[in-house]
């Protein structure tokens, strides 16, 4: 059953990267460390939405990013609101998310 879960997973994460606008060929043979900060943060979005975790904590996730970039984050958690609407999120930061999406807990 392995294999076929793997090609399950791997189905699952083209589809998510689709989504995004991005291909497993921006991440396939490049080491960790030699992906940007951004990619970092895309790649464990993707690993998280693989795994469908009842509730996933974004851990500074929009720190140290661009515009830009922090778009293609907002982007990662719409996808995550859509595919699982029942599921929650929490972020946890020290910059304030202008998303209208998230309920702010003070």
């Amino acid at each position: 059953h392995a294999a076929e879960e793997t090609q399950t997973a791997e189905r699952r994460a083209r589809g998510i990267l689709a989504a995004l606008n991005r291909t497993p060929e921006d991440f396939i043979g490049r080491p960790g460390n030699a992906l940007s900060l951004y990619e970092r943060r895309l790649a464990g979005f993707i690993r998280a939405m693989l795994v469908e975790p009842e509730l996933l904590v974004l851990d500074r996730l929009f720190e140290e990013l661009g515009r830009e970039e922090r778009q293609g984050i907002a982007a990662c958690i719409d996808l995550f609101g859509t595919r699982y609407p029942l599921r929650r999120m929490l972020y946890v930061g020290f910059s304030e998310v202008n998303l209208p999406e998230f309920e702010v807990v003070q």
